[in-house]
C-alpha cells in the first residue's frame, strides 16, 4: 500500500470516530433529558400528593370548628338559663362569664390554625407551580440542546458528502401497563334491622353541604362511638345511612354512605343506630 493509500485509510478512520464521537454525545443528552423528564414529574406527584392532605386537614380543621361554634351555642344558652334564676349569685355569674370567654378563646385559636393551615397550603402550591415552571425550561433547553446536536451531525455528513448514516435511537422504556379494571365483587352482606329505641334515636342537628357531613344529636352518653352507623329517616321513609367519624358526649359528627349526599337529607330528620341481625 503507498502512501496516499495509507493517508486516505487514516482520515477515513479519523472521520469514523468522529461520527461515533457525535452520535455517542446526542445520545448521552437524549437520556439525560428523559432523566429530567422523569424527575420533573415525580415532583409533580409528590406536590400533588401534599395538596390532597392539606386539603384534607383543612376539612377535618372546619369539622372541628363547626363542632365548636355547636358547642359554644349550647353554652351560651346554657349560661342565660343560670344567669336568669341565679341573677343575685354574683360568683355564679363570674363563673359562667370566664366559661363563656374560655369557650370563645377557643375557637379564636382553632380559626386561626385554620388560616395558617390555608396560608400553608396556598404557599406549598404556588411553590410547586413555580418549581413545575422552572422544570419545563430545563425541559425545552436540553431539548434545544438535542436538536443543535441533530443538526450538526447532518452537516457533518454533508460536507464529508456520505450517504446518511441511520442513528439508533436508544432503548425506549415499554409503556407501563394500565392495572386492569378490577371485576365487580358480589358481597353479601348481613341483614340490618332497625331497632327504634328511644335511647338510640335522635335528629339531624345540622347539614354542610360543602364538606358532605351532618351533626346528630346523638353523643356518647347515648352509646354512639366512633365508625358506628346509623340510619337516617324522613318520617317513616328511610333515607340511607351515615358514618360517625367524631363523637362528642351529647352530640356526633358523620359522613354520608353512599349512594346518600347532603341534598337529600335536611335538618330534624331522625337518626336511629343499626343493629346487624345474628
Amino acid at each position: 500500500m503507498n502512501s496516499s493509500g495509507k493517508t486516505f485509510t487514516i482520515f477515513l478512520i479519523v472521520i469514523a470516530v468522529l461520527l461515533v464521537s457525535l452520535t455517542t454525545i446526542a445520545v448521552f443528552f437524549f437520556l439525560k433529558e428523559i432523566e429530567l423528564n422523569k424527575v420533573a414529574q415525580d415532583h409533580v406527584e409528590q406536590l400533588e400528593d401534599l395538596s390532597s392532605k392539606l386539603q384534607t386537614e383543612i376539612k377535618e380543621a372546619k369539622k372541628q370548628n363547626f363542632i365548636l361554634q355547636e358547642k359554644i351555642k349550647e353554652a351560651e344558652e346554657q349560661i342565660e338559663s343560670k344567669i336568669e334564676d341565679y341573677e343575685m349569685e354574683q360568683g355564679l355569674n363570674e363563673e359562667l362569664k370566664k366559661l363563656n370567654k374560655e369557650l370563645k378563646d377557643q375557637l379564636s385559636r382553632e380559626g386561626q390554625r385554620l388560616k395558617e393551615l390555608e396560608s400553608k397550603f396556598n404557599a406549598d402550591l404556588g411553590q410547586a407551580e413555580s418549581r413545575i415552571v422552572t422544570l419545563q425550561q430545563e425541559l425545552d433547553a436540553l431539548t434545544a440542546k438535542n436538536n443543535n446536536l441533530q443538526q450538526l451531525c447532518e452537516q457533518y455528513e454533508s460536507q464529508l458528502q456520505l450517504g446518511p448514516q441511520p442513528v439508533i435511537p436508544p432503548d425506549q422504556p415499554a409503556e407501563s401497563a394500565k392495572p386492569a379494571t378490577p371485576a365487580a365483587i358480589d358481597v353479601e352482606l348481613d341483614k340490618i334491622v332497625v331497632v327504634p329505641l328511644k335511647e338510640g334515636e335522635g335528629t339531624v342537628l345540622d347539614v354542610d353541604q360543602e364538606n358532605e357531613f351532618v351533626i346528630v344529636s346523638l353523643g356518647e352518653k347515648d352509646g354512639v362511638l366512633k365508625e358506628s352507623v346509623l340510619s337516617v329517616y324522613r318520617d317513616d321513609a328511610y333515607l340511607g345511612d351515615i358514618l360517625v367519624t367524631q363523637v362528642l358526649p351529647d352530640m356526633s359528627a358523620a359522613d354520608f354512605v353512599a349512594p346518600l349526599t347532603s341534598q337529600q337529607v335536611r335538618k330534624d330528620d331522625r337518626v336511629m343506630m343499626k343493629i346487624p341481625v345474628q
